[in-house]
């Protein structure tokens, strides 16, 4: 059977060693990733069926979020 996953080498192989890669080399990485995946909002898919990205507006009167940095 090729949709069971026993077989060596199959992308659903290569990315579950991915994931434990990233998580022994940073704990609660897979966590948060799949956290995020549960809390996607309309614009960050960036389906124009979803959310309206032509009446977006840039607000002239905002105050700037910009975080001056030093060059180090």
């Amino acid at each position: 059977c090729n949709l069971c996953g026993s077989q060596e080498n199959l992308q659903r192989q290569v990315v579950k060693d991915m994931l434990q890669e990233w998580e022994r080399k940073n704990p609660g990485r897979t966590e948060s990733i799949f956290r995020s995946l549960q809390h996607v909002n309309p614009s960050q898919l960036a389906d124009r069926n979803l959310f309206d990205f032509a009446s977006l507006k840039i607000d002239e009167t905002a105050t700037p979020r910009f975080v001056n940095l030093l060059n180090l």
